[in-house]
C-alpha cells in the first residue's frame, strides 16, 4: 500500500467490535510515517484500555509515531515477522510475474493489513469505511488433519508457488523466522503447528515440547501443546508441534502486546534492555505485579539452566483479560547446545548468570529465602531433563547433542552450596 492511508482500528472484546481509533500511515522518500487518535467512541466506554504504553493515558489528541520504527509497537505485534513476510513477500512477487509486472517493495503497513483477519496476532480488526480488509472466512484457516500437507508445503515454500499460496493465509499471520500455520482442532480452537526446518541440526520442535514440559513441571505457564509424528515415508517421520493459542479463548480474541512494545523499543537496541527493565514497567502495568514479577523471575532462570538463548523482547508478551494487563503464557522457548549467548540479558551489566539471578530477585518482589527455595525445585525439576526428553520420543544420540545446554556451569553452581543461605560465624 503505497502513498497515503487512512485506517479504522476495532478491537474484538468478547466476541463485539469496538471503534478503537484511527492510523494514518504515510511515506515520504521512501520512509514510512504513522500517526494515531483514539476515537470518542473508545475514550467514553468505561471499558476502555490503552491499546500501547506508547498511546496511554486515553486523549482526543493525535499522537505521532517517534523513532526508528513505522508503526506503533502494537501493530506491529499484529504483524508478521520473518517467516510471514517471507511468505507475503514471495506470494505478492508471484503475482506480479503471472501479469508481467516489476513487483513493488512491500511495506509495514503492507504486512500488517494483508494479514488474514481470522488468524491475526491479537484482538485488532482493520477496515477502510465498513469493510474489515481480508475478512475472515472459516475456510481460510486449514483444520488439524491437512497437518502433513502444510508440513510438505512448509519444505517446499522456497520454490513452489502453489505450497507458498497454501501456506500464506494460516501462515503469515504468525511472528518468528521458523515454519509454521495456523490451524483449527475439531472444536474450533485456534492452534499455531510449528515445523521442522531443513536447516536444523537437531530436532528443535520437539526440544521445544520439552522445554514447555520442563517449564509446566516448574509450575510457570505454558499454553497447551502436543507433539504430532507425521510419516512422510517408511522410514522417515517429521515432529510437528501444537500449540494452542493463548491470544484466543475458542475463536473470541484477545489482545496482545510484545515485551518490545511494552518498553516501547525497537529491534535495533535490544542490546539496551534487559529483564530489570520488564520488571520496572509490568510492575506499573500489571493487574497482579506481584504474582507477575514472580512468574518473570523464575521463567529467566529457568532460561538461564536450560540455555534458552532466543529470549528476545519478542518472546515474551501479555495479554490483556477482564482484570487488565497481564503475562501471557511462556513461548518459543528453545534449548541451545551450541552456545549461551543471550538475547537479554538480566541486567544492564550484561550479566547471564545464576548469582545474577538470585541478586536481582528483590526487583521481582521474590524474597531472597523464596529464590533460594524456587532456585531449589527448578534445579530438583531438571534433574529429570533426559527423562523428559526420552518421553517426548528425543533420541540417546539427540539427549548427547543437548547436553551442554543442561549441564554447564550455572547449572553446577545452582547445585552447589552457593544457591544455599550461608549462616555467618559468630
Amino acid at each position: 500500500m503505497s502513498g497515503a492511508s487512512k485506517i479504522f482500528v476495532d478491537i474484538n472484546i468478547d466476541g463485539t467490535d469496538y471503534f478503537v481509533g484511527t492510523l494514518w500511515h504515510s511515506i515520504r522518500k521512501n520512509k514510512g510515517f504513522s500517526s494515531f487518535q483514539y476515537s470518542d467512541k473508545w475514550q467514553a466506554n468505561p471499558e476502555a484500555f490503552a491499546i500501547d504504553p506508547a498511546l496511554s493515558p486515553l486523549h482526543s489528541k493525535e499522537v505521532f509515531h517517534s523513532g526508528d520504527k513505522t508503526l506503533f509497537g502494537c501493530f506491529e505485534d499484529a504483524a508478521p515477522d520473518r517467516w510471514g513476510r517471507m511468505l507475503m513477500r514471495r506470494t505478492f512477487n508471484d503475482k506480479a510475474k503471472a501479469q508481467d509486472k516489476h513487483p513493488r517493495s512491500l511495506t509495514d503497513i503492507d504486512f500488517l493489513l494483508m494479514v488474514d483477519d481470522l488468524s491475526r496476532m491479537g484482538a485488532f480488526r482493520f477496515r477502510i469505511d465498513k469493510k474489515y480488509l481480508t475478512a475472515p472466512t472459516i475456510n481460510s484457516v486449514p483444520p488439524l488433519i491437512r497437518l502433513r500437507e502444510l508440513l510438505e508445503a512448509s519444505e517446499k515454500v522456497e520454490e513452489s508457488h502453489q505450497a507458498r499460496k497454501l501456506l500464506l493465509t494460516p501462515g503469515s499471520s504468525l511472528g518468528g523466522a521458523r515454519p509454521k500455520a495456523s490451524v483449527l482442532s475439531p472444536d474450533m480452537t485456534l492452534n499455531i503447528a510449528k515445523f521442522e526446518s531443513s536447516k536444523d541440526e537437531y530436532d528443535v520442535v520437539r526440544w521445544e515440547a520439552v522445554a514447555l514440559h520442563l517449564a509446566s513441571e516448574c509450575g510457570l505457564m505454558v499454553p497447551p501443546f502436543e507433539i504430532e509424528n507425521i510419516t512422510v515415508s517408511k522410514r522417515e517421520q517429521k515432529t510437528v508441534l501444537i500449540e494452542k493459542r493463548f491470544d484466543r479463548s475458542g475463536l473470541l480474541r484477545i489482545p496482545y502486546i510484545s515485551t518490545m512494545t511494552l518498553l516501547n523499543a525497537s529491534d535495533n537496541d535490544t542490546e539496551n534492555y534487559s529483564y530489570l527493565h520488564i520488571s520496572e514497567k509490568l510492575s506499573e502495568i500489571s493487574s497482579r505485579p506481584t504474582a507477575d514479577l514472580k512468574e518473570l523471575w523464575k521463567r529467566m532462570v529457568l532460561g538461564i539452566l536450560i540455555s534458552n538463548t532466543d529470549n528476545h523482547l519478542r518472546n515474551h508478551g501479555l495479554i490483556h483479560t477482564s482484570a487488565g494487563w497481564g503475562l501471557a503464557p511462556l513461548f518459543d522457548i528453545n534449548p541451545n547446545p551450541d552456545d549461551r549467548n543471550f538475547s537479554l540479558n538480566i541486567d544492564p551489566a550484561g550479566n547471564n548468570d545464576i548469582k545474577t539471578a538470585l541478586k536481582v530477585a528483590e526487583h521481582f518482589e521474590v524474597p531472597e529465602s523464596v529464590a533460594r527455595s524456587d532456585i531449589k525445585a527448578i534445579v530438583k525439576t531438571l534433574k529429570n531433563w533426559k527423562y523428559a526428553a526420552a518421553k517426548y520420543g528425543c533420541t540417546a544420540a539427540e539427549i548427547s547433542r543437548m547436553t551442554p545446554a543442561f549441564e554447564h556451569p550455572d547449572s553446577d553452581i545452582a547445585l552447589s552450596e552457593n544457591t544455599h543461605h550461608r549462616k555467618p560465624r559468630p
